[in-house]
């Protein structure tokens, strides 16, 4: 049974011909491993992730402590020779941008008592069976 990933399922939506030439055909692409996109979102995921997995311990930590996360996780990766910026963007732009997000979010959210958190990070399996058609 073939394992797909969510990060696959989003490149085929985007381009099935781009999914072919990234996981069929493997053919190599020259982007550079770090981008400040990714580096924000990187953070921005670890921040939510260390926050829900507080509340699932019956602890919800503060916004302070859930910004201090996604610098920690920030500073940690972000590598100035690595993440080329746009002309007229700073580092700067990019952690503001993380505490935009973060802030909207969690003012949004909290108390987080809507729903319980059964993970945060999972395994989903499922077949695609490609022999029947959807009616």
């Amino acid at each position: 049974m073939a394992v797909y990933s969510f990060s696959q399922i989003q490149v085929y939506k985007q381009c099935p011909l781009k999914y072919r030439y990234q996981y069929i055909e493997k053919i190599p692409v020259d982007i550079p491993e770090k981008s400040p996109d990714l580096v924000l979102w990187s953070a921005v995921h670890e921040a939510l992730d260390y926050l829900y997995k507080q509340v699932n311990m019956m602890h919800t930590p503060s916004m302070q402590q859930v910004l201090e996360k996604f610098m920690e996780y920030f500073d940690r990766e972000w590598d100035d020779e690595l993440c080329k910026l746009a002309e007229g963007m700073t580092r700067e732009h990019y952690t503001r941008r993380g505490e935009v997000y973060l802030t909207t979010y969690y003012d949004t959210y909290a108390p987080f008592d809507q729903a319980k958190i059964v993970m945060t990070e999972g395994r989903i399996i499922f077949t695609l069976d490609t022999d029947k058609q959807l009616k």
